[in-house]
Protein backbone atom coordinates (compact mmCIF):
# COMPACT_ATOMS: atom_id res chain seq x y z
CA UNK A 1 0.00 0.00 0.00
CA UNK A 2 2.77 2.40 0.93
CA UNK A 3 4.60 1.49 -2.28
CA UNK A 4 1.52 2.36 -4.37
CA UNK A 5 1.14 5.73 -2.64
CA UNK A 6 4.79 6.58 -3.34
CA UNK A 7 4.33 5.76 -7.05
CA UNK A 8 1.27 8.01 -7.26
CA UNK A 9 3.20 10.88 -5.68
CA UNK A 10 6.00 10.50 -8.25
CA UNK A 11 3.54 10.96 -11.19
CA UNK A 12 3.65 14.58 -12.46
CA UNK A 13 0.88 16.50 -14.26
CA UNK A 14 0.34 20.02 -15.58
CA UNK A 15 0.15 22.75 -13.02
CA UNK A 16 -2.62 25.35 -13.05
CA UNK A 17 -0.21 28.06 -14.25
CA UNK A 18 0.90 25.93 -17.19
CA UNK A 19 -2.71 25.31 -18.21
CA UNK A 20 -3.48 29.03 -17.96
CA UNK A 21 -0.46 29.83 -20.17
CA UNK A 22 -1.65 27.36 -22.83
CA UNK A 23 -5.17 28.80 -22.75
CA UNK A 24 -3.78 32.34 -23.03
CA UNK A 25 -1.70 31.38 -26.08
CA UNK A 26 -4.75 29.81 -27.77
CA UNK A 27 -6.80 32.96 -27.10
CA UNK A 28 -4.07 35.20 -28.54
CA UNK A 29 -3.86 33.09 -31.72
CA UNK A 30 -7.66 33.16 -32.04
CA UNK A 31 -7.73 36.93 -31.55
CA UNK A 32 -5.29 37.32 -34.44
CA UNK A 33 -6.74 34.69 -36.78
CA UNK A 34 -10.49 35.30 -36.47
CA UNK A 35 -10.45 38.97 -37.66
CA UNK A 36 -8.25 37.99 -40.61
CA UNK A 37 -10.65 35.21 -41.56
CA UNK A 38 -13.56 37.62 -41.28
CA UNK A 39 -11.83 40.18 -43.52
CA UNK A 40 -11.04 37.47 -46.06
CA UNK A 41 -14.68 36.40 -46.06
CA UNK A 42 -15.85 39.99 -46.50
CA UNK A 43 -13.40 40.53 -49.38
CA UNK A 44 -14.63 37.36 -51.11
CA UNK A 45 -18.29 38.40 -50.69
CA UNK A 46 -17.60 41.87 -52.07
CA UNK A 47 -15.81 40.42 -55.08
CA UNK A 48 -18.78 38.13 -55.69
CA UNK A 49 -21.18 41.09 -55.39
CA UNK A 50 -19.26 43.09 -58.01
CA UNK A 51 -19.30 40.08 -60.33
CA UNK A 52 -23.07 39.75 -59.85
CA UNK A 53 -23.59 43.43 -60.69
CA UNK A 54 -21.59 42.93 -63.89
CA UNK A 55 -23.78 39.93 -64.71
CA UNK A 56 -26.91 42.05 -64.20
CA UNK A 57 -25.48 44.78 -66.46
CA UNK A 58 -24.88 42.29 -69.25
CA UNK A 59 -28.34 40.78 -68.80
CA UNK A 60 -30.01 44.21 -68.92
CA UNK A 61 -28.41 44.98 -72.28
CA UNK A 62 -29.52 41.60 -73.67
CA UNK A 63 -33.01 42.11 -72.21
CA UNK A 64 -33.38 45.53 -73.83
CA UNK A 65 -32.32 44.08 -77.18
CA UNK A 66 -34.76 41.18 -76.91
CA UNK A 67 -37.65 43.32 -75.63
CA UNK A 68 -37.54 46.64 -77.53
CA UNK A 69 -41.16 47.38 -76.61
CA UNK A 70 -40.32 47.18 -72.90
CA UNK A 71 -36.79 48.54 -72.61
CA UNK A 72 -34.81 47.53 -69.55
CA UNK A 73 -36.25 45.02 -67.08
CA UNK A 74 -38.73 46.49 -64.63
CA UNK A 75 -37.52 44.22 -61.82
CA UNK A 76 -34.55 41.95 -61.15
CA UNK A 77 -36.76 38.83 -61.24
CA UNK A 78 -37.68 39.58 -64.87
CA UNK A 79 -34.10 38.85 -65.90
CA UNK A 80 -34.30 35.30 -64.56
CA UNK A 81 -36.83 32.45 -64.74
CA UNK A 82 -39.45 34.64 -63.08
CA UNK A 83 -40.48 35.73 -59.59
CA UNK A 84 -40.12 32.83 -57.17
CA UNK A 85 -39.06 30.47 -59.98
CA UNK A 86 -35.61 28.88 -60.24
CA UNK A 87 -35.95 26.77 -63.40
CA UNK A 88 -36.37 28.38 -66.81
CA UNK A 89 -39.78 27.88 -68.42
CA UNK A 90 -40.17 26.34 -71.84
CA UNK A 91 -40.93 29.74 -73.35
CA UNK A 92 -39.18 32.93 -72.26
CA UNK A 93 -41.08 36.17 -71.86
CA UNK A 94 -40.65 39.75 -70.68
CA UNK A 95 -41.18 38.63 -67.08
CA UNK A 96 -39.08 35.47 -67.39
CA UNK A 97 -36.20 36.23 -69.75
CA UNK A 98 -33.88 33.55 -68.30
CA UNK A 99 -30.78 35.70 -68.79
CA UNK A 100 -29.42 35.12 -65.27
CA UNK A 101 -29.76 32.26 -62.79
CA UNK A 102 -32.78 32.03 -60.52
CA UNK A 103 -30.80 32.53 -57.31
CA UNK A 104 -29.52 35.94 -58.36
CA UNK A 105 -32.78 36.94 -60.04
CA UNK A 106 -34.79 36.17 -56.90
CA UNK A 107 -32.14 37.57 -54.55
CA UNK A 108 -31.42 34.19 -53.02
CA UNK A 109 -32.96 30.79 -52.54
CA UNK A 110 -35.39 31.04 -50.77
CA UNK A 111 -36.34 34.42 -52.22
CA UNK A 112 -34.89 37.39 -50.38
CA UNK A 113 -32.14 35.54 -48.50
CA UNK A 114 -29.37 37.02 -50.63
CA UNK A 115 -26.43 35.51 -52.45
CA UNK A 116 -22.89 35.17 -51.06
CA UNK A 117 -23.53 37.54 -48.19
CA UNK A 118 -25.14 40.29 -50.29
CA UNK A 119 -28.70 41.26 -51.15
CA UNK A 120 -29.52 42.50 -54.66
CA UNK A 121 -32.15 44.62 -56.39
CA UNK A 122 -32.64 46.15 -59.83
CA UNK A 123 -35.32 48.62 -60.92
CA UNK A 124 -36.18 49.84 -64.41
CA UNK A 125 -37.47 53.41 -64.77
CA UNK A 126 -39.89 54.41 -67.51
CA UNK A 127 -39.06 57.33 -69.75
CA UNK A 128 -40.97 59.10 -72.53
CA UNK A 129 -43.23 56.73 -74.42
CA UNK A 130 -43.52 54.31 -71.51
CA UNK A 131 -40.27 52.43 -72.26
CA UNK A 132 -37.89 51.65 -69.41
CA UNK A 133 -35.01 53.79 -70.63
CA UNK A 134 -32.88 53.60 -67.47
CA UNK A 135 -32.22 51.15 -64.68
CA UNK A 136 -30.24 50.91 -61.46
CA UNK A 137 -28.91 47.66 -59.98
CA UNK A 138 -27.60 47.63 -56.43
CA UNK A 139 -25.99 45.29 -53.91
CA UNK A 140 -25.78 45.69 -50.12
CA UNK A 141 -24.36 43.42 -47.39
CA UNK A 142 -26.80 41.19 -45.56
CA UNK A 143 -24.93 41.91 -42.34
CA UNK A 144 -22.86 45.07 -42.14
CA UNK A 145 -19.23 44.36 -41.24
CA UNK A 146 -20.07 40.66 -41.06
CA UNK A 147 -20.89 39.49 -44.59
CA UNK A 148 -19.73 42.68 -46.28
CA UNK A 149 -19.08 46.39 -45.89
CA UNK A 150 -19.33 48.39 -49.12
CA UNK A 151 -22.34 49.17 -51.28
CA UNK A 152 -22.17 48.52 -55.03
CA UNK A 153 -24.41 49.70 -57.85
CA UNK A 154 -24.58 50.41 -61.57
CA UNK A 155 -26.78 52.43 -63.90
CA UNK A 156 -27.59 51.85 -67.56
CA UNK A 157 -24.13 53.15 -68.59
CA UNK A 158 -22.61 49.93 -67.22
CA UNK A 159 -20.21 51.71 -64.84
CA UNK A 160 -19.98 50.06 -61.42
CA UNK A 161 -19.88 52.40 -58.43
CA UNK A 162 -18.90 51.68 -54.83
CA UNK A 163 -19.55 53.42 -51.52
CA UNK A 164 -17.71 52.79 -48.20
CA UNK A 165 -21.12 52.55 -46.50
CA UNK A 166 -20.22 54.51 -43.39
CA UNK A 167 -23.85 54.38 -42.31
CA UNK A 168 -23.96 50.58 -42.30
CA UNK A 169 -26.85 50.33 -44.76
CA UNK A 170 -28.14 46.88 -45.73
CA UNK A 171 -30.53 48.14 -48.44
CA UNK A 172 -29.41 48.04 -52.10
CA UNK A 173 -29.29 51.35 -53.93
CA UNK A 174 -31.88 51.54 -56.72
CA UNK A 175 -31.95 55.31 -57.34
CA UNK A 176 -29.93 56.49 -60.34
CA UNK A 177 -28.73 59.79 -58.85
CA UNK A 178 -27.65 58.15 -55.61
CA UNK A 179 -25.66 55.52 -57.47
CA UNK A 180 -24.04 58.12 -59.75
CA UNK A 181 -22.77 59.92 -56.64
CA UNK A 182 -20.72 56.92 -55.51
CA UNK A 183 -17.08 56.43 -56.44
CA UNK A 184 -16.48 54.78 -59.82
CA UNK A 185 -15.16 51.26 -59.33
CA UNK A 186 -14.32 50.43 -62.95
CA UNK A 187 -14.53 51.79 -66.47
CA UNK A 188 -17.57 51.30 -68.61
CA UNK A 189 -17.55 48.83 -71.46
CA UNK A 190 -17.86 51.73 -73.90
CA UNK A 191 -14.80 53.57 -72.58
CA UNK A 192 -12.80 50.33 -72.56
CA UNK A 193 -13.78 49.69 -76.17
CA UNK A 194 -12.73 53.25 -77.03
CA UNK A 195 -9.31 52.80 -75.45
CA UNK A 196 -8.78 49.54 -77.36
CA UNK A 197 -9.72 51.10 -80.69
CA UNK A 198 -7.58 54.16 -79.98
CA UNK A 199 -4.57 52.02 -79.13
CA UNK A 200 -5.06 49.88 -82.23
CA UNK A 201 -5.21 53.02 -84.37
CA UNK A 202 -2.01 54.37 -82.83
CA UNK A 203 -0.19 51.09 -83.47
CA UNK A 204 -1.53 50.91 -87.02
CA UNK A 205 -0.29 54.40 -87.90
CA UNK A 206 3.14 53.58 -86.47
CA UNK A 207 3.44 50.56 -88.77
CA UNK A 208 3.11 48.04 -85.94
CA UNK A 209 -0.34 46.67 -86.60
CA UNK A 210 0.40 43.07 -87.48
CA UNK A 211 -2.24 40.80 -85.99
CA UNK A 212 -3.22 39.17 -89.32
CA UNK A 213 0.10 37.73 -90.47
CA UNK A 214 2.07 37.46 -87.24
CA UNK A 215 -0.69 36.44 -84.81
CA UNK A 216 0.41 32.81 -85.00
CA UNK A 217 4.01 33.50 -86.07
CA UNK A 218 5.37 36.37 -83.95
CA UNK A 219 8.32 38.41 -85.26
CA UNK A 220 11.84 37.79 -84.06
CA UNK A 221 12.27 38.78 -80.42
CA UNK A 222 8.58 38.22 -79.64
CA UNK A 223 8.25 34.78 -78.09
CA UNK A 224 5.16 32.69 -78.72
CA UNK A 225 4.91 32.06 -74.96
CA UNK A 226 4.76 35.82 -74.35
CA UNK A 227 1.88 36.15 -76.79
CA UNK A 228 0.09 33.27 -75.10
CA UNK A 229 0.63 34.81 -71.66
CA UNK A 230 -0.90 38.11 -72.72
CA UNK A 231 -3.89 36.43 -74.33
CA UNK A 232 -4.48 34.39 -71.16
CA UNK A 233 -4.50 37.65 -69.16
CA UNK A 234 -7.32 38.95 -71.40
CA UNK A 235 -5.17 41.83 -72.60
CA UNK A 236 -6.48 42.29 -76.17
CA UNK A 237 -3.79 44.77 -77.22
CA UNK A 238 -1.00 43.86 -74.81
CA UNK A 239 0.89 42.08 -77.61
CA UNK A 240 1.01 45.33 -79.57
CA UNK A 241 1.76 47.71 -76.69
CA UNK A 242 4.31 45.85 -74.59
CA UNK A 243 6.55 44.80 -77.46
CA UNK A 244 6.31 47.83 -79.69
CA UNK A 245 10.06 48.29 -79.82
CA UNK A 246 10.67 44.72 -81.03
CA UNK A 247 7.88 45.11 -83.56
CA UNK A 248 9.21 48.38 -84.92
CA UNK A 249 12.64 46.80 -85.36
CA UNK A 250 11.14 44.47 -87.97
CA UNK A 251 9.02 47.12 -89.70
CA UNK A 252 9.66 45.77 -93.16
CA UNK A 253 8.32 42.32 -92.25
CA UNK A 254 5.24 43.83 -90.67
CA UNK A 255 4.44 46.04 -93.66
CA UNK A 256 4.78 43.03 -95.94
CA UNK A 257 2.47 41.07 -93.68
CA UNK A 258 -0.19 43.80 -93.68
CA UNK A 259 -0.03 44.01 -97.48
CA UNK A 260 -0.49 40.24 -97.62
CA UNK A 261 -3.53 40.56 -95.37
CA UNK A 262 -5.07 43.22 -97.58
CA UNK A 263 -4.43 41.15 -100.71
CA UNK A 264 -6.09 38.11 -99.19
CA UNK A 265 -9.18 40.16 -98.37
Amino acid sequence: MEKREKEMRKQKGFSLIELLIVVAIILIIAAIAIPNLLRARIAANESSAVSSIRTINTAEVAYQTSNPSVGYALALADLGPGAGVYVCPATVSATAACLIDGTLANNGNPTGTGKSGYTFAAVGVAGPGGLNTTYTAGAAPLGYNQTGVRLFCANEDGVIHADPNAGGSTTPVTVSTTCAGFTVLNYSMASTRGRVLSQKHRMATSGAFFFCTFRDQPPEGLLRSQVRDHVSKRDPIGVFCRFERQILSVRSRIVAGVQGCSASG
